[in-house]
């Protein structure tokens, strides 16, 4: 593979900077991503786009696929990639790769102004022409339905549990098939309840789990059965048994 991808100075003030997985995995991508549109087993590859999987990446970067994983899903947090997944092989998209790769000789701007230097995920203040590519065009689209995205609370809630991190990806994708997105602080209060459930002992991927299966809106705390939030329950015996007792003791008599 030849030639030369554009890293601008700006990105020195990109969020995920300092994370070294995440920039080496960012900056592999662009190295990696098609340069012009290309055909893949009966698949079109746009340009910005490239075919590998986690496995192929951890072999590539030396990493564990779960340090991938975390990497790729904090750059789909804030929308500078997104990704299509098969059984076989997965399609990483970089968002905006025209944007800031495509050469001003090729692609001029009006005016004669000068290449814009943007940092991932923010658009040039004097955009340059985007080619005419239908999967662009699909591109920008998708990009438009991740903006909820951009807020990477789950990436911080989950704070490097990649189990946890499915589970809470999974719910938010259920709620967005019910047509109630979590938008605002909905997934800041989620995390609180899932918080107060964990400090009560409950599993709180279990209770994703059960609110995916069940199409819950939110996660449901039930009392546990047989534990301290609820007390067991008696049987009728018991119950006598157990007011004898108290009767005997206010009355002061030597129970046997």
């Amino acid at each position: 593979m030849e030639g030369y991808i554009k890293t601008y100075r700006s990105i020195l003030k990109w969020e995920w900077y300092t994370e070294p997985n995440v920039m080496r995995l960012f900056t592999h991508c662009l190295l990696k991503a098609n340069f012009q549109e290309t055909k893949w087993k009966g698949n079109t590859i746009p340009c910005g786009s490239f075919i590998t999987s986690r496995a192929k990446l951890a072999l590539e970067l030396d990493l564990t696929e779960d340090q991938i994983r975390y990497a790729i899903e904090c750059l789909k947090s804030t929308s500078e990639i997104t990704t299509k997944t098969t059984n076989k092989y997965t399609q990483i998209n970089v968002v905006n790769w025209a944007k800031y790769q495509t050469d001003s000789l090729d692609f001029p701007q009006q005016n004669n102004q000068q290449s814009p230097q943007p940092v991932p995920n923010q658009s040039p203040t004097n955009p340059q022409q985007i080619p005419t590519d239908k999967e662009l065009k699909e591109l920008k689209k998708e990009r438009i339905k991740e903006e909820v995205l951009k807020d990477n609370t789950f990436v911080v809630y989950a704070n490097g549990d990649m189990e946890l991190l499915d589970a809470l990806n999974h719910f938010e994708e259920m709620r967005k098939q019910l047509k109630k997105p979590m938008i605002g602080e909905s997934k800041k209060l989620l995390c609180n309840k899932l918080d107060r459930a964990r400090k009560q002992g409950l599993d709180r991927i279990e209770l994703l789990e059960e609110s995916i299966l069940n199409s819950w809106q939110s996660i449901v705390i039930k009392p546990k059965q047989n534990g301290y939030n609820q007390p067991i329950k008696e049987t009728f015996q018991e119950e006598v048994d157990r007011r004898v007792k108290a009767v005997q003791k206010i009355l002061g008599v030597e129970q046997e």
